[in-house]
């Protein structure tokens, strides 16, 4: 006897034409999606349609095509941008999937359109841009200090080591586009070679 086979359910892209924009991530644990479409915020089962809103319509930024959220490291709960009273800038916040209480975090924490914040993956930390700045700050929004004071905020966003000790931030210099890897600790900065691919692909 043979299994029937269970269907595959889309995960929704960026951006198609003629629609609505719209986001999706994994959760850590690869079993849940996160939806932002026309500044909704959703989750579902990764093997369902069944969508339960965490934030209603206009909630979570976004501009032109372009929206953002991402997973907390422990996931239960979800960053998301929302905008502020100055074009351009938002404020990162964070909405518990259990108990859907929003906190806003860090004002003034980068753009939809330029590198977005990173949480560590030990989940005490997010890494973020204030205008050219790189930026670090407690996961609950407070110690804020300066980590970066070169020009990589429109490039592609930095990353974390997996043991949160280091991030690889992309940064223009000489005409390319090099990755420099920056020791959170000490503030150490070692160049790297240059980069031709989307740091997400490292």
């Amino acid at each position: 006897v043979v299994a029937a086979e269970k269907p595959i359910l889309e995960i929704p892209g960026t951006y198609r034409p003629g629609q609505s924009s719209s986001f999706a991530a994994l959760s850590p644990d690869g079993r849940s999606v996160l939806i932002v479409k026309a500044g909704r915020l959703t989750i579902r089962p990764l093997e369902s349609w069944e969508e339960t809103e965490l934030l209603p319509a206009a909630s979570v930024a976004t501009v032109g095509n372009e929206a953002w959220a991402a997973w907390a490291a422990d996931g239960k709960s979800i960053y998301y941008f929302r905008m502020t009273g100055h074009p351009g800038i938002t404020d990162l916040w964070r909405v518990g999937i259990a108990s859907h209480k929003q906190v806003r975090l860090i004002e003034n924490a980068g753009g939809v359109l330029t590198s977005k914040p990173q949480a560590s993956p030990d989940g005490k930390s997010v890494v973020f841009f204030r205008g050219k700045t790189l930026m670090l700050a407690a996961a609950d929004g407070h110690s804020e200090r300066v980590l970066w004071s070169g020009d990589s905020s429109k490039w592609p966003d930095v990353a974390w080591s997996p043991d949160s000790s280091q991030i690889l931030v992309p940064a223009l210099s000489g005409g390319l586009l090099k990755l420099n890897l920056l020791t959170v600790a000490t503030g150490q900065v070692r160049s790297l070679t240059a980069w031709r691919a989307r740091i997400q692909s490292m």
